[in-house]
């Protein structure tokens, strides 16, 4: 007799990033060699192999638009198919207005005393508008676990180190997050 496959396993999100203009960069794990779709509310938007290590990344081919939408994955190995039981939510803010500029003349005349505080006042810096909202993404794994923040809006401060992964040739990878346009240097032994 044939030794039985291992059951599928249902496929989890271990990443989901949304970037300023809706480009969005899910990963995760899977069973090795299964089909991992990704659906947006029930239609697919996306869908990778998992590599032999059960590790699989999808890229949409179009950003996400502004708004509120559920994700969640099925997997597909050899005629057999599972759903994940995890649900991402992820809201998308609306962008920020775009503004445009005046052309301004080539040579301006020669300011008197009245045209200058006029154009001091019209051309003194207006208040910063607020900073658009970021994209949040929230897991909402099965029901053991509590929901879990992937993505949240403003920086995250501090240094922090989230993950060290090695490959099949001994490489390392580390991620995680510092204050904004810094230099991280990482030391191993």
């Amino acid at each position: 007799p044939e030794p039985l496959a291992p059951a599928l396993e249902a496929p989890r999100f271990d990443v989901v990033r949304i970037g300023a203009r809706g480009v969005a960069v899910i990963a995760g794990r899977a069973a090795p060699g299964a089909e991992v779709v990704l659906l947006e509310d029930g239609r697919e938007i996306g869908r990778a192999r998992a590599d032999a290590r059960g590790e699989w990344v999808i890229l949409p081919a179009d950003p996400l638009r502004p708004g509120t939408r559920q994700f969640s994955l099925l997997a597909r190995r050899g005629g057999e198919e599972v759903t994940s039981p995890d649900v991402v939510v992820v809201v998308v803010p609306e962008p920020p207005p775009l503004i445009a500029e005046a052309p301004r003349p080539a040579d301006p005349p020669a300011p008197t005393p009245a045209t200058a505080a006029a154009t001091a006042a019209s051309t003194a810096p207006e208040p910063a508008a607020a900073a658009p909202a970021a994209p949040l993404v929230v897991l909402l794994p099965t029901a053991q676990e509590p929901p879990r923040v992937l993505q949240g809006p403003g920086p995250r401060q501090g240094l922090g180190l989230a993950q060290v992964d090695y490959d099949q040739g001994g490489a390392i990878r580390f991620s995680g997050t510092a204050e904004p346009r810094t230099t991280v240097r990482v030391y191993v032994n």
